[in-house]
């Protein structure tokens, strides 16, 4: 069967809740780099959290992070947080390894890495699999799930995107 997570027919519940960790996401990485350092991490421990965190639970929270992806780096790009905090709401190893292909899905997109697919990034990967397709098409696809209205999809709204696409595929959830 599909993951239990693909069966948020609430859609807005979806949304909402990739909303909340982009929220979240953007309250600690305030140089607005798309990347949290070690030190905007403290920082938005010392913040939030009564006593705030060490630099040694700092480093600790960033490898857990990153170890969702094997990345050994010193601080958390956008899309490693998003893929932990989702991780973090997977019901079952089926949700986890879905999740996972995903996000590998989503790297080859990301052609430059930015943590972003531009219009641009997705018409290269409709043309790899040989679909031709014109920028109003694709700004169309963009707009459904663009969750922040950068005009680019991230991670999340990946995830909201794939959700859409098998709740359609499965025929579960159409109204």
């Amino acid at each position: 069967g599909s993951p239990v997570f693909l069966m948020i027919c609430n859609r807005e519940l979806l949304a909402d809740s990739c909303r909340e960790i982009q929220d979240m996401f953007i309250a600690i990485d305030t140089n607005k780099d798309g990347i949290i350092s070690m030190a905007e991490l403290s920082s938005y421990y010392a913040r939030t959290v009564k006593g705030g965190c060490t630099i040694d639970e700092a480093k600790s929270i960033i490898s857990e992070i990153n170890g969702t992806t094997g990345s050994v780096r010193s601080d958390i790009p956008r899309t490693n947080f998003y893929l932990y905090k989702k991780i973090a709401e997977a019901d079952s190893k089926q949700d986890l390894q879905t999740l996972k292909n995903w996000h590998k899905e989503f790297l080859k997109f990301d052609r430059d890495n930015n943590g972003f697919v531009s219009v641009l990034e997705l018409r290269f990967a409709f043309a790899a699999i040989g679909v031709l397709i014109d920028d109003s098409e694709i700004r169309e696809i963009v707009a459904q799930v663009d969750l922040d209205g950068n005009g680019e999809i991230d991670f999340l709204e990946f995830i909201v995107l794939m959700v859409d696409r098998e709740n359609k595929l499965s025929g579960e959830c159409i109204t």
